[in-house]
């Protein structure tokens, strides 16, 4: 039997391809950004009296960056958040203070970034003695 040159380079080309396919299709996923896995207070929750703080947990590091952190609206729609977000020594939770002393609705919005650069964002509500409206999501 006589072997053509192109039919060796056209089995060698296709098993590339075949090698490749089977390498990818079971290579491991690409690390997920950070992801909120706890708060202080938890989302929609009543609380009797206002924290002092609202605090977030992730499962990788955050960073605050410029223009990024904790933003916290209290039942008028005005800021209730005191001072910079901050980023405490674990890297996994951060921090900002508060001044939640009104009953009502408060909204609290978070920007930060991922260990990976990626910007990370979410609001929810939670409530002071009782709910009092929709928030300023």
């Amino acid at each position: 039997m006589i072997r053509r040159p192109g039919s060796l380079l056209r089995r060698a080309a296709t098993a590339a391809v075949v090698l490749f396919v089977a390498l990818m299709s079971t290579a491991a996923p690409a690390a997920a950004h950070a992801n909120l896995i706890g708060s202080t207070p938890s989302p929609g929750v009543v609380v009797e009296a206002g924290p002092a703080e609202v605090v977030l947990r992730f499962d990788e590091a955050v960073a605050v960056d410029l223009g990024s952190g904790i933003r916290v609206f209290g039942p008028g729609g005005g800021h209730v958040d005191r001072g910079r977000t901050t980023v405490r020594d674990d890297g996994l939770t951060v921090a900002a203070l508060v001044e939640a002393d009104d009953p009502g609705t408060y909204t609290v919005a978070w920007r930060l970034v991922s260990a990976d650069s990626h910007v990370l964002s979410g609001a929810w509500l939670f409530h002071v003695q009782r709910e009092t409206g929709v928030g300023q999501v």
